[in-house]
């Protein structure tokens, strides 16, 4: 009897594996090929990542696609009329949502992805290194915003809340974290019990934005131009103010003394 099972067994894995490479293999290094599959004819692993990730919500569709070479189940739920999809790779991982909000930029969308950490480019994980969190729930999303890729790492422990932002090179462009009204300098919280006496407070973030202001001249006037880490000119913060020429020759000849 033991022998029966075994053979079975054997028999079973064979079969799943034919049907596999089968699809992996027809019309050669197609990546177009999808195959419809009910949830039940998911493999295990991959069944509870969708079951985790749909929460409850109606699954639509799953489709088994050709990534890269590798398989990888496409799944799209359905919750109140509205759409959303996420990925998970043969083995059962997360591979992240699919929030396209259909803007576009030279041809390509503009999408925020939930990915899975291992999936950041090695300059981000290696610039992020110091802005982890021990023991924090962390999570990572891919952004294009206008057509520039970043990459985003939020992390929560408890109370505390910190999101960090690259570029797709590994330089930081914005650190974010969640404040108590107790954690705000004094003039911060005077100034919000004056303008702000009669609201409700929802929400207090710390926001520290990276730029390079760029100082050039031009016809007797100075302007000061902001570069975002990402290359991007940051017009509106751009300022411009006529040149007192002694008072500037002035400075300069006290800064080649001082040198």
């Amino acid at each position: 009897m033991d022998g029966l099972k075994c053979f079975k067994k054997i028999g079973l894995i064979v079969l799943c594996l034919g049907v596999a490479a089968s699809f992996v293999c027809a019309d050669g290094d197609d990546d177009s090929q999808e195959l419809k599959i009910s949830l039940s004819q998911a493999p295990e692993l991959v069944r509870a990542t969708i079951k985790k990730h749909a929460e409850g919500k109606e699954i639509e569709v799953i489709e088994v696609e050709v990534e890269d070479g590798k398989l990888v189940y496409n799944v799209e739920i359905e919750n109140k009329g509205e759409k959303t999809e996420f990925k998970v790779s043969s083995d059962g991982r997360f591979l992240g949502f699919d929030e396209e909000n259909g803007s576009e930029n030279d041809g390509e969308k503009d999408h925020e992805i939930q990915i899975d950490i291992e999936r950041l480019p090695s300059s981000v994980k290696e610039a992020a290194k110091n802005y982890f969190v021990d023991g924090a729930e962390t999570k990572a999303v891919e952004e294009k915003e206008d057509g520039v890729l970043y990459y985003e790492i939020e992390m929560e422990k408890g109370e505390l809340s910190k999101s960090v932002k690259f570029t797709k090179e590994g330089a930081l462009v914005e650190v974010e974290g969640e404040l108590e009204i107790s954690d705000l300098p004094e003039a911060v919280r005077l100034t919000i019990e004056k303008k702000f006496s009669n609201s409700e407070i929802e929400e207090i973030v710390s926001v520290q934005a990276f730029f390079y202001e760029i100082v050039v001249s031009k016809d007797g006037k100075e302007i000061e131009i902001p570069i975002s880490p990402a290359g991007i000119l940051m017009k509106s913060q751009c300022k411009e103010h006529q040149v007192d020429k002694k008072k500037k020759e002035d400075e300069d000849e006290d800064d080649d003394n001082e040198n």
